[in-house]
């Protein structure tokens, strides 16, 4: 019992140590581990989960420097020390999976092992530190990588939503009730270029913001047997009760591998944090690149994005591919690992301390309804072509030799002109 008590206050002391550090402020705060502890793998795409209870972090999986991890690591933010949990009964390896945190538990699904992908789903229980395969009922969710979901704080539901798989992109939503043990159908797809729900994407974003209610942005949306852009810049808000999504204004660039979380609730309301992420690719002609203080910041109660500016001097490395949670005790989201655009996967910690009223006084980088942004890529470029040989030189080419006959014998030839420069744009 006395125990227990020491744990408890030993806790609420740390907490209190890291929200003094960056109090009333969105800040990047470097979490350095005790010189002793050993240290899990660099990695990327792979899962991380907070636990209040025991203020502890819990990582399984991803991937980095030629391998695929299948360990699972628990970080305690109480003495500053990683621990590594060598079980006989594991989930297979694997990166790029959906995960989330209820109660006492982590849970995982789905993912790829580059031989195959899942639809398996486990959990960890942190109280006897042992793994446990779950074997659900119901509409199973396709065994896919690269998608987006999670559990929502207080939330009952393990959302996956879109993904691909070996041979194509989807466009559906799943949710596993954790309390029921059974998988359900949120949302079936619909046609594949209609406006009014997200495209078939993989290697997108995304965050639970209430227990029904899904946020995804970006992501690849061709190859698979579909096209778009690589990547992309929409996102969209998942009414999962009502089956329905519902498209937020553009802003931010367009990104791949982004990471997402809801900071801890401020006065001013539910804000998401949007980090990181791949924004320049073969694709990609003109982008918008963000700098290291940059922080993507949608709030709740307008559904309006904009790029922020952290404060501070000290910044985490550009990177993509990393895992970030809300850590509620800690008063921020937590940030591990990622692959960095110069230096390669990496396996440091750190903590954006703040709220939602944090984010009011930050320095605004770009808003919805500013400066007009251009984004220029492949398939643009593609557009303009076929609208300058389509729309104006085949018309030029049928308009002159339908009105330039008697002008002379050079209208055949301008009309020639005209006419193989149209095909040759398309």
């Amino acid at each position: 019992m006395m125990e227990g008590f020491i744990i408890c206050l030993i806790s609420v002391a740390a907490a209190a140590f890291f929200i003094h550090l960056t109090d009333g402020q969105l800040q990047w705060q470097q979490i350095q581990p005790h010189p002793s502890s050993p240290l899990p793998p660099t990695r990327r795409d792979h899962a991380i989960g907070y636990i209040p209870q025991k203020n502890t972090l819990i990582m399984f999986g991803g991937q980095g420097n030629g391998i695929i991890y299948g360990d699972t690591w628990v970080f305690n933010f109480n003495s500053s020390r990683w621990k590594e949990f060598k079980k006989m009964l594991s989930p297979p390896q694997r990166y790029s999976l959906v995960y989330g945190v209820y109660k006492d538990y982590f849970y995982i699904t789905t993912g790829q092992d580059d031989i195959m992908t899942f639809s398996d789903v486990w959990r960890f229980d942190i109280r006897t530190e042992t793994w446990e395969e779950m074997s659900p009922d119901g509409s199973h969710v396709p065994a896919v990588y690269g998608a987006a979901g999670g559990v929502a704080d207080g939330g009952a539901y393990l959302y996956v939503s879109h993904g691909f798989d070996m041979d194509r992109r989807y466009s559906t939503t799943h949710r596993y009730s954790i309390e029921d043990n059974l998988w359900e159908e949120v949302y079936s797809g619909g046609h594949p270029y209609s406006p009014n729900y997200p495209h078939a994407r993989c290697l997108h974003g995304g965050v639970m913001t209430a227990e029904h209610n899904l946020v995804i942005f970006g992501g690849c949306l061709s190859g698979g047997g579909t096209g778009g852009p690589c990547p992309s810049h929409d996102s969209w808000l998942l009414d999962g009760k009502a089956g329905e999504w519902t498209k937020l204004p553009d802003c931010l660039s367009p990104k791949i591998y982004p990471s997402l979380a809801l900071l801890p609730d401020g006065n001013d309301g539910q804000v998401v944090i949007l980090y990181g992420g791949m924004e320049t690719t073969s694709q990609m002609l003109k982008t918008y690149v963000s700098l290291e203080s940059d922080v993507g910041v949608l709030e709740l109660e307008s559904n309006i994005w904009s790029t922020r500016k952290v404060l501070g001097s000290s910044y985490p490395v550009k990177r993509y591919s990393a895992a970030l949670t809300t850590a509620q005790v800690l008063g921020g989201v937590v940030l591990f690992g990622g692959e960095t655009m110069t230096n390669g996967t990496v396996n440091d910690l750190w903590l954006l301390r703040g709220n939602g009223s944090s984010v009011t006084s930050l320095e605004v980088s770009t808003k919805c309804g500013g400066p007009f942004i251009v984004f220029w890529n492949l398939i643009v470029l593609h557009t303009v072509f076929m609208f300058a040989g389509w729309g104006i030189l085949l018309q030029a080419g049928a308009f002159i030799a339908r009105y330039f006959k008697w002008k002379g014998p050079k209208w055949f030839l301008i009309h020639r002109v005209l006419q193989t420069t149209s095909q040759g744009a398309k």
